[in-house]
């Protein structure tokens, strides 16, 4: 019940690509919830605003593997957007990075 009122809360700031999926996916990996709240802030400071956020579950079921992204759509240059990815992951990502292995990653798409 907590994880599903945690995937409600997360609709609110995330566009949540397959629902279920994911909730699934939370359900086995709840200390990544902490850091999917705590993302948008680093992000929205870094990024500013005119941007949307997706979560999207990736899988490879032969390699028996399941990843969960946060997908920031953003309406810059290529290489002002890797910059930013730049920022973010020095500013925070990183630091983090070793909390969250290869569960959790975040990426950068053109609106």
């Amino acid at each position: 019940m907590i994880i599903s009122k945690t995937i409600e809360d997360l609709r609110k700031v995330y566009i949540v690509e397959e629902p279920e999926r994911i909730t699934d996916f939370l359900r086995a990996n709840p200390d990544l919830i902490p850091f999917l709240q705590e993302a948008p802030k680093h992000i929205y400071r870094i990024f500013g605003k005119n941007i949307r956020l997706f979560l999207e579950l990736h899988s490879d079921p032969e390699e028996e593997w399941d990843e969960l992204f946060i997908v920031i759509k953003s309406p810059y240059s290529p290489k002002k957007a890797r910059d930013l990815m730049d920022k973010l992951g020095e500013e925070w990502f990183l630091d983090v990075l070793d909390k969250v292995g290869n569960r959790l990653c975040i990426t950068e798409e053109p609106l």
